[in-house]
């Protein structure tokens, strides 16, 4: 039987093997016990172990991470896969668990045009790292990203390689991507404008001195360009005579003034220019590729227009000014009512106005398709040859005809222009008078009868009504039944934006289908942010009411533009709509929701 000493030992004992495992096994991850336990075994129990810790050496260790920087390859063949260690297949393994539809790059050594590049992991394409977010290491943008393809050299196991890679990424990183070129471009815009101030120094020293022959020699250049003054004879020859010559005559300069304002005038007469200011600075070279100037909006033709310029072009090269003519409302209007326009497109050249650049094309406007113009407009290296005034300015004109302006389109009889005589003047051939608002409208009953469902029912009924020489229409509002009588003897007239919903509602009640769906139609189109919210009270209750299909394609229509305008719409607006129709409020909010989520 074991005395107290005994047991006391033994219990110290375990204690004490339990603390030793504790501090020097519990705290060491896998590999270490591993390599501890195998360091024990070498030192204490196998044979040899005196003379290796007396030594003090160990084996290096050789990690999965070192067998991977060693044999992993950016493009794999058959001969890196020949042989069969297992550091080989570890690597293998690791290669075909990348996604190699795009790449990540490095950036940060673009100066040096240094760059890296590797395939994507699984969390990142999950993440839509370099497709949908910027591919540029340490890039998190999501906007205006461009896919480019590069023919990525690089050196690899000691052998020089290259490979077409694909990569996303947005405009500051694709401008580190193309720095090279992006520098090789601004210094040759630089070099272009330093040669432009020398010539200009040159011809600075080259003038003469006296005031008098200086205004002689500027004279006679300007119209052997082309001026009054070349009709007389004056021409390159005179140039030479110039220098030893005195002012101009009074009789020329006379002349010259009042060619300039002639000049102005014209000018004045056209549509006023979109202007597109440049920095007079390099920075535009150094701003992202599809940066967007717009001009303020213009009207031609009924319709609202506007002018757009990428300095920087909008698509690759990025070597070229872009500028388009944009209708924004298209995106609204029905096809039947979309402008067709023919327009020019002209930058100035302040130098030389004979070197004038200029493109035309004609575009119909369509929700598909709201601008139109050229991509390739004017080459970047070319500014620099006139386009450019000394402040850094773009001028760009822009001449508009539109083949087909907004009118309301009612059907006409061949006899329209007679018939609207007897409406303009009906003197006794008139019949009937219509009052309205306190204005009387003398009609025909026979035409009315011919043109207009309800009076046709009207008159052929039993009702009093039918023979009376007086009719009276409640409170139609009478500048919607003037322009209803207009188009029922058979005239297209252009409807202010005022009375659209008046004559939409007579239209109705007169059973004019087809005059009341090209209200509805206009009405539609010239919805605004300011007046979107009245406009769908409206053809909501013109729904209701039953308006038909018409109405409700309507209320479609200005419930999608409502959600392209709800960032611009007013808190009062907002309540208005939301007190008068909750449901319609409620439905709206969900669109809105819905296509910011998308």
């Amino acid at each position: 039987m074991a005395n107290l000493g005994d047991v006391r030992r033994a219990a110290f004992g375990r204690a004490q093997g339990a603390q030793h495992y504790a501090s020097h096994f519990l705290g060491l991850n896998a590999a270490e016990r591993h390599k501890k336990l195998v360091n024990d075994y070498l030192t204490y129990y196998a044979r040899g172990g005196d003379a290796r810790d007396a030594a003090g050496s160990s084996a290096p260790v050789r990690t999965d991470a070192d067998a991977l920087v060693e044999h992993h390859r950016f493009i794999r063949d058959d001969n890196d896969d020949s042989n069969a260690s297992w550091e080989v297949r570890l690597a293998k393994r690791y290669y075909d668990r990348l996604f190699k539809e795009y790449a990540i790059v490095d950036l940060t050594q673009y100066k040096q045009s240094k760059l890296g590049m590797r395939w994507r992991t699984a969390k990142e394409v999950m993440a839509g790292k370099g497709q949908f977010v910027c591919g540029a290491k340490g890039c998190d943008a999501s906007d205006g990203l461009c896919s480019y393809e590069i023919n990525f050299a690089y050196q690899e196991a000691g052998e020089r390689k290259q490979a077409l890679v694909k990569l996303r990424v947005c405009p500051a990183c694709a401008f580190k991507l193309n720095y090279r070129k992006e520098k090789a471009l601004a210094k040759a815009a630089d070099a272009a404008a330093a040669r432009k101030r020398k010539r200009e120094a040159e011809e600075a020293e080259r003038a003469p001195a006296d005031p008098r022959v200086r205004e002689a020699l500027e004279f006679v250049q300007k119209y052997a360009k082309g001026g009054p003054a070349a009709a007389e004879g004056i021409g390159a020859a005179d140039l030479e005579r110039a220098a030893g010559d005195v002012a101009p005559p009074p009789a020329a300069a006379a002349g010259t003034a009042g060619g300039a304002v002639a000049a102005a005038a014209g000018v004045g007469e056209a549509a006023p220019p979109a202007i597109i200011t440049l920095p007079a600075d390099n920075s535009v070279w150094e701003a992202k590729p599809a940066q967007e100037a717009v001009s303020e909006t213009f009207e031609v033709g009924t319709y609202l227009w506007k002018l757009l310029c990428f300095p920087k072009q909008n698509k690759q090269p990025y070597k070229y000014v872009s500028v388009f003519l944009g209708y924004p409302e298209a995106m609204f209007a029905p096809h039947n009512l979309s402008p067709k326009a023919t327009f020019k497109l002209t930058i100035k050249n302040h130098k030389d106005p004979k070197k004038d650049f200029f493109k035309d094309s004609t575009h119909t406007f369509v929700p598909e398709q709201v601008d139109w113009g050229f991509s390739h407009m004017l080459p970047l290296v070319d500014l620099n040859m006139g386009y450019l005034r000394d402040d850094g300015t773009l001028v760009i004109h822009v001449e508009v005809q539109v083949e087909n302006p907004l009118y309301l389109r009612f059907s006409a009889s061949t006899l329209s222009r007679d018939f609207l005589a007897l409406l303009d003047s009906p003197g006794a051939t008139s019949d009937l008078t219509l009052l309205a608002g306190g204005r009387s409208f003398p009609v025909h009953r026979l035409i009315l009868t011919a043109r207009c469902p309800y009076f046709k029912t009207l008159f052929e009924s039993g009702f009093g009504d039918r023979g009376a020489r007086e009719l009276k229409l409640g409170d139609a509002d009478p500048g919607a039944v003037a322009l209803l009588l207009r188009s029922i003897y058979g005239g297209a007239a252009a409807c202010p934006s005022e009375l659209l919903k008046p004559a939409a509602e007579l239209a109705d009640q007169w059973l004019m289908t087809e005059t009341r769906d090209g209200l509805y139609e206009a009405i539609a189109e010239a919805s605004s942010s300011a007046t979107i919210t009245a406009d769908l009270l409206w053809a909501e209750s013109r729904d209701g009411s039953g308006g038909g299909p018409t109405a409700a394609a309507l209320l479609g229509q200005l419930e999608a533009k409502y959600v392209l305008f709800a960032a611009h719409v007013t808190m009062e607006d907002a309540q208005a709509l939301a007190e008068s129709n909750p449901e319609l409020a409620g439905r709206l909010l969900v669109a809105a929701a819905a296509s910011r989520k998308g």
